[in-house]
């Protein structure tokens, strides 16, 4: 056992606190979103044909719209509630009927209400709420829709490799759901599916590094210094300072088995910090229980001194 000069030895106390959803599979994300053909309230209110161009006045009232020089889309907002699609080829001059009614008030119609419209060239778009996921690859004349029933959802555009149709979904509160977690869906146009292709779920990992041992009676006291999240059969780490008092807190991906190790200018080595490793490596689990109840699990991590 090599010999260390410092009059005390390190312990390591970790809390390592996963928070997530319940869900199947173990992730609080959908493997597949298979959308429905048509959008749920096309039939409340009667849509202008397809291709019909708005007024001045109608097209002033274009609210939400994506960026583009010549080809966007954007939701026509009649002023009176209802909601409907449509689409410009010359950089938003003119707009044009694109499909049915999109959303209204009537009925709890309100989840359906869009907040961001991602266009995919002239003919394809994704209009998205916190609920709902609206697309069409034809030019607005079949819609096809996902409404999500659960936690609400933050979506964006996500830039496919290759090419394709992609979204980056977050949920609209980390409530019960890993802190920074977030899934990536490619859509599968033949299939009218939405496939997860990347997950990233994280877990809260707080601890406390103290100094033990030395002469009697060797308490612990927290002391400065920093700790490392290795996952055990990956490449990276994950380094954390911690507080003059030693206390830290970390956030890692979940899933993953990690070993932990410390350091500290308290704890000397011939003019090198000690590596202080944890017996047994830290698991942070991606799904802890029914009702998304947090997994405490405590590790001590021993410096042994003479």
């Amino acid at each position: 056992m090599r010999r260390i000069r410092e009059v005390a030895c390190t312990v390591l106390v970790l809390l390592a606190l996963s928070v997530t959803a319940a869900g199947a599979a173990s992730s609080p994300y959908p493997a597949t979103l298979t959308m429905q053909r048509g959008l749920s309230q096309s039939n409340v209110v009667r849509a202008l044909p397809w291709g019909t161009t708005l007024t001045a006045a109608q097209a002033r009232s274009v609210t939400v719209k994506s960026s583009g020089r010549t080809d966007r889309w954007g939701v026509w907002n009649t002023g009176t509630g209802p909601e409907f699609p449509v689409r410009s080829t010359d950089g938003g001059a003119r707009w044009t009927a694109a499909g049915p009614l999109l959303a209204t008030d009537w009925a709890g119609g309100s989840i359906y209400y869009i907040n961001k419209v991602i266009a995919e060239g002239s003919s394809a778009v994704v209009m998205v709420s916190n609920f709902v996921i609206d697309v069409s690859t034809d030019s607005g004349h079949q819609w096809y829709q996902y409404v999500n029933a659960g936690t609400g959802w933050t979506m964006a555009a996500y830039a496919v490799p290759g090419g394709g149709i992609g979204l980056r979904i977050i949920p609209v509160s980390y409530a019960t759901l890993p802190k920074a977690s977030y899934a990536i869906y490619v859509l599968n146009v033949a299939h009218h599916q939405w496939h997860r292709t990347m997950q990233s779920l994280f877990g809260d990992v707080t601890g406390l590094l103290v100094r033990v041992g030395g002469p009697s009676p060797g308490a612990a006291v927290g002391i400065s210094g920093r700790v490392v999240f290795s996952p055990v059969g990956e490449s990276g780490s994950f380094t954390y300072s911690t507080a003059r008092n030693g206390t830290f807190a970390a956030m890692v991906p979940a899933g993953y088995m990690y070993r932990v190790t410390g350091y500290s200018p308290k704890v000397i080595d011939d003019g090198r910090e000690e590596v202080c490793a944890a017996a047994h490596p830290v698991r942070v689990p991606s799904r802890v229980g029914p009702k998304g109840v947090a997994v405490v699990r405590a590790v001590e991590v021993v410096c042994p001194i003479k």
